[in-house]
């Protein structure tokens, strides 16, 4: 029996690349706690836009029913990883360390 992961090397690149683009974006926020929740909410946004436009471009080149099933995990696990980042994220602002908590 083979253990399966939720894991496609696709979508962690997709997922590292909008990571990137999110820390450049909210670097120069002064507040680390303000600058960790926008991160992971901006993380989450473009993650859920590029699963919706993969899914439109899967609908666009799509030929046989063989291709569908790498391209949709590309679709649906790139927005997971969002998810979830903003989820641990937020969960580390939230009970995390006293000095992102007192800022």
């Amino acid at each position: 029996m083979r253990l399966q992961i939720f894991v496609d090397v696709t979508s962690i690149v997709f997922f590292i690349i909008i990571l990137a683009i999110a820390i450049a974006v909210y670097y120069r926020i002064p507040s680390k706690k303000e600058r960790l929740l926008g991160i992971g909410s901006f993380v989450q946004t473009l993650t859920l836009g590029f699963g919706l436009v993969y899914a439109v471009r899967m609908l666009a080149v799509v030929d046989s029913m063989s291709e569908i099933g790498a391209i949709l995990a590309v679709c649906l696990l790139t927005p997971f990883y969002g998810i979830l980042a903003n989820l641990v994220l937020k969960m580390y602002v939230l009970f995390g360390r006293s000095e992102i908590q007192a800022e």
